[in-house]
């Protein structure tokens, strides 16, 4: 039996059902987190300059989507519909994109819904008391933690005076100076 245009539906569809099901499992769907996360992101998101995470239109997820919608489409107009190929390729590739769209339309929706900004001003920090988490050496970088927007936050920071500055202690944040905070010791009442 010669390979035709209904055996390339056939292989299409069931890569991206494979596909969709691989990439569920590496990622942890079906339980146990198997997947490696670097910070917030994954694999098939990413942050922009606004702060925020967006769904890739090349994730896993709408690639399966498509490759199993064309080849779905295929084997209808083909063994269905008893279309030639000619005719299948467009409707196929029609379905395959128009599913993938509206996958990825129904994820972004879902993103933009779901997650809360963290962005927060850094002008708007001063007075914020802080814990410093590593400490500050003299004219250097340490860590602080502190609450803003509900949401507990790590950043560098620098003493205000450039004396060192141990940790645990509680400081204050005088102000931001190139996304480095600086801080002042809190004198103890």
């Amino acid at each position: 039996m010669p390979f035709d245009i209904f055996h390339a539906y056939l292989v299409l569809f069931f890569v991206g059902v494979i596909y969709a099901i691989v990439s569920a499992l590496l990622s942890g769907v079906f339980g146990g987190d198997h997947s490696m996360d670097v910070g917030a992101q994954h694999v098939d998101i990413g942050t922009s300059l606004d702060g925020m995470v967006h769904f890739s239109p090349l994730s896993p997820a709408i690639i399966a989507t498509f490759l199993t919608a064309f080849g779905g489409t295929g084997i209808i107009c083909v063994k269905v519909f008893n279309l030639s190929g000619y005719i299948s390729l467009p409707i196929a590739l029609l379905a395959g994109l128009s599913i993938g769209t509206a996958v990825f339309l129904f994820f972004q929706w879902i993103f933009e819904r779901t997650q809360g900004s963290v962005h927060i001003e850094a002008s708007k920090l001063a007075g914020t008391r802080a814990d410093v988490i590593t400490p500050i050496p003299a004219r250097g970088v340490g860590e602080i933690a502190f609450v803003a927007s509900g949401f507990r936050q790590n950043a560098p920071a620098r003493s205000e005076d450039g004396e060192a500055i141990e940790s645990p202690a509680e400081v204050e944040i005088v102000r931001s100076l190139g996304g480095t905070y600086l801080v002042r010791r809190v004198e103890k009442k």
